[in-house]
């Protein structure tokens, strides 16, 4: 019984601040407020020389940890002849500021099994992230809200961090926007 005395002390000491801190108010990601939701429309790929596939796509952002964190998925599918589709993107993300570093950080994991690390800037209704590529060079990606409200997307690679060649493109529209407006 003496032995969990201090165990129980510890813990609650350990827990003090964190009711201690309310709901404080999320600061720098406000600014990716824009992003939650669910967004779907169309996008191409580039997978070659010649090669551009084209295909639905669906992205989910999800505020959590009272706004301090973001979840980001997406899902993407190709018609390939015969009628079926084939799933072209598959991307899952956390993006959330360190309060240490006092930075912007963003963590993807990719299809294959490999995580990234990601360098990431956030500006006012705009993100741009990236990432050394060892097959491409450098490989980054710009999310923007255009005026009409659309997630605009495109991913582009450099070899020489001089020029930039897209490789990717989406445009979606807010899902709850749509349902709202037919109402």
């Amino acid at each position: 019984m003496r032995s969990l005395i201090p165990l129980c002390a510890a813990f609650l000491a350990g827990t003090a601040p964190l009711g201690a801190q309310g709901a404080l108010p999320p600061g720098p990601m406000r600014q990716l407020d824009w992003l939650v939701g669910e967004w779907q429309g169309a996008g191409t790929m580039t997978r070659g020389p010649g090669q551009q596939v084209e295909g639905s796509i669906v992205e989910r952002a999800t505020s959590h940890a009272g706004g301090y964190a973001l979840t980001l998925s997406g899902l993407g599918k190709a018609a390939v002849p015969g009628g079926d589709s084939v799933v072209v993107h598959d991307a899952f993300a956390m993006l959330w500021h360190d309060a240490d570093s006092g930075r912007f950080r963003l963590k993807t994991f990719r299809a294959n099994g490999h995580t990234v690390d990601a360098d990431i800037e956030v500006g006012e209704r705009r993100i741009v992230w990236g990432f050394p590529e060892p097959r491409a060079g450098q490989i980054r990606f710009t999310v923007a809200l255009t005026p009409e409200g659309r997630w605009h997307e495109i991913g582009e690679f450099s070899r020489d961090g001089a020029t930039w060649t897209k490789f990717f493109e989406m445009t979606l529209r807010r899902v709850e926007q749509e349902a709202n407006a037919a109402h």
